[in-house]
């Protein structure tokens, strides 16, 4: 237990000097600093570095003179420096604002051309879609139609060939009946005519066999 609650004692001091060395180093050496002092700006900041003034710069009865002349050029550097300054400063915040306008308008162009496409390739995808469906429909309707009408065909064809056969049929029980009856005809005919015969036969004898007076 003692070694345990050493332990946490060390591990808790560690964290504490870990913590303060990192929130010295962000607040005394981050972010680190350029030699030139040129962070932030596309060129280096022009900075004005006047010379001390020297005993040969002073000279009796033009001291007012020369200390205006001095002051008046210093100004006049100043005023460049920051001039040239300003301007680096607004072409590069016109840059970067010509670039992310570029980009932005560059990527609103992709997002268009991307929607585009995929919107093309969908309506092309629908299309051969339909195109698909239409000739399945189609070729269904045409294979249904078929077998209706082989279907029809068969049954006209059947029907057709249970007629002729009914018809044949009737031809032939006609054409039975005809004979028939001139069969019987002509039977009854030459039972009538030996009948006929018999009796001229007999009539003859019986003439022949009466007496003459």
């Amino acid at each position: 237990m003692p070694s345990t609650k050493r332990s946490k004692i060390a591990l808790l001091t560690g964290g504490i000097l870990v913590a303060i060395v990192v929130l010295g180093y962000f607040t005394f050496f981050y972010p680190p600093q350029s030699a030139q002092d040129t962070s932030g700006t596309i060129g280096g900041v022009k900075k004005y570095h006047s010379s001390q003034i020297e005993d040969k710069d002073v000279q009796l009865g033009q001291g007012s003179s020369t200390t205006s002349n001095n002051g008046a050029n210093a100004g006049s550097e100043v005023n460049s420096a920051s001039q040239s300054a300003a301007g680096q400063t607004s072409a590069a915040q016109a840059a970067a604002a010509q670039t992310a306008a570029g980009q932005t308008s560059a990527a609103q162009t992709a997002a268009a051309q991307t929607a585009a496409g995929q919107t093309s390739a969908a309506q092309t995808a629908a299309a051969q879609k339909a195109v698909g469906q239409t000739s399945a429909a189609q070729t269904a309707a045409a294979q249904t139609a078929a077998a209706q009408t082989a279907a029809a065909q068969k049954s006209v064809a059947g029907q057709t060939s249970a007629a002729q056969t009914a018809a044949a049929q009737t031809a032939a029980a006609q054409t039975a009946a005809a004979q028939k009856a001139v069969g019987q005809k002509a039977a009854a005919q030459k039972a009538a005519a030996e009948k006929a015969a018999a009796q001229k036969a007999a009539a003859e004898k019986a003439a022949a066999q009466k007496p003459a007076y």
